[in-house]
């Protein structure tokens, strides 16, 4: 917990998510972790993965992993999380039809905890002109 609590004041310190943000993400965190507190030990803890890799000499490569109660406890922060896919990927993305903004992740859970939704959900491979060739994944795991 201390070292995702680092993770994200560094965020904040380098202006890559704003104090509120910063502090939304800590709220989340403190939330999750009374929540697994209270609840008996389960089975395998499931993530949400988000993988960007690609850019010239790989300087690009982005790896989240978010898991999923604290998906359901901060379902309005994963729209913050995709400013981390390069622009070049997002619009190819929208090109595809696929507006991670606009994703539901309260369905999306409910999809998951089911068992309807599992593996790879998005699979991106993008030619950034600048960049180089681009790939964002997201995955259950």
């Amino acid at each position: 917990m201390k070292a995702e609590k680092t993770k994200i004041l560094k965020m904040v310190e380098s202006k890559a998510i704003t104090a509120t943000e910063g502090m939304e993400l800590l709220e989340a965190l403190d939330e999750q972790s009374s929540l697994e507190s209270s609840k008996e030990p389960s089975a395998k803890a499931r993530y949400l993965r988000i993988r960007v890799d690609g850019g010239q000499n790989h300087k690009k490569n982005i790896n989240i992993n978010i898991p999923l109660p604290l998906i359901k406890a901060a379902g309005k922060m994963f729209g913050f999380s995709m400013a981390f896919v390069p622009e070049e990927a997002r619009k190819t993305m929208q090109e595809q039809g696929i507006d991670l903004s606009q994703m539901d992740i309260e369905e999306l859970i409910k999809q998951v905890d089911s068992g309807l939704v599992d593996g790879q959900l998005v699979d991106i491979d993008a030619e950034d002109p600048k960049e180089g060739n681009i790939k964002v994944k997201i995955f259950v795991e």
